[in-house]
């Protein structure tokens, strides 16, 4: 088990999010979330994170919930 915070979740899913100073960020991430899943390590979101995810992208909530409900491995808590 390992437990993300929201800067995870930005890099993963929003391109636009501002973390220039991280090389690679979001392959960084989506290689790390890809070797959890194949390990079937579950992968804990604090509901907290997701509302601090999703403020400042309120027109994107439903396509950010979409996706972490879809992708194997998340478990919302």
């Amino acid at each position: 088990m390992i437990v993300v915070d929201a800067n995870v979740l930005v890099l993963l899913l929003d391109p636009d999010g501002a973390m220039e100073h991280i090389a690679r960020g979001r392959d960084r991430i989506v290689h790390l979330i890809d070797k959890l899943v194949r390990e079937r390590t579950e992968i804990i979101i604090p509901a907290p994170v997701i509302a601090e995810l999703v403020a400042g992208r309120v027109d994107r909530i439903e396509d950010i919930v979409s996706i972490l409900t879809r992708s194997r491995g998340f478990i919302v808590q």
